[in-house]
């Protein structure tokens, strides 16, 4: 008999790139069961910001800087899915290469998603993120393969209309939630300061009702400062 977890690994097994969006997903039930809510919850949001900033701005005085610059298509996945269409997103980033193989990251953004609101109103939800993570490039050559994750917090905005035999009434949700990123991406190195950067990332952010899934397909450069 056919289990869920049987097909799903069959799926990882003969197709890889499925697979990694599967494992992304298993990732994300394991992170949201586990301690790192409790532990946001206890040091607080603000607290958490403050230690990714001054980690990254510890470890990036210390060597090379570079600062990157990325913008693409942003496609919710699951039940995200059924509320959003496909978005465009902004990614700022600042990184800190400690050795060939590896960068430290502190990254920012955007991200902008239109859907449909109750009674047919339009919905606008917007997430601006901010994390730390690390790059870790999977070869020495030009032609850079590499993975990344990156963990934070994601400032997200709900704005919605709400059509009714009466007229429309409009309404606006804020709230700072957690957000991790996965992905794959390959770098090309043009020279020492300049490099193309191409990436596809799965997001998530835990809010209260339900998670806020999508995938961000970007392509951008990343410039040396010294």
């Amino acid at each position: 008999m056919l289990t869920i977890d049987k097909i799903e690994n069959k799926v990882i097994n003969t197709r890889p790139f499925a697979g990694f969006f599967i494992l992304n997903n298993r990732l994300c039930d394991i992170i949201k069961k586990s301690y790192v809510p409790y532990f946001v919850q206890k040091i607080g949001m603000k607290r958490l910001l403050i230690l990714l900033v001054i980690i990254s701005t510890y470890s990036f005085g210390q060597n090379k800087l570079s600062v990157g610059l990325k913008s693409g298509v942003s496609i919710p996945v699951g039940d995200f899915s059924s509320s959003y269409d496909s978005g465009f997103g902004i990614d700022l980033n600042v990184l800190y290469s400690f050795d060939e193989i590896a960068d430290l990251i502190l990254s920012s953004g955007f991200t902008l998603l239109n859907g449909q609101g109750i009674g047919g109103g339009e919905s606008t939800f917007t997430t601006i993120p901010l994390t730390a993570g690390v790059k870790y490039y999977m070869s020495r050559t030009k032609l850079k393969p590499y993975l990344v994750g990156e963990i934070g917090a994601s400032f997200n905005t709900v704005e919605s209309d709400i059509k009714t035999i009466v007229g429309t009434a409009s309404f606006e949700i804020s709230n700072t939630n957690l957000t991790f990123s996965s992905g794959l991406g390959v770098a090309y190195f043009l020279n020492e300061k300049l490099q193309i950067d191409f990436v596809s990332k799965f997001n998530f952010i835990d809010t209260e009702v339900s998670s806020s899934n999508f995938i961000d397909i970007k392509i951008g450069f990343n410039y040396g400062l010294f």
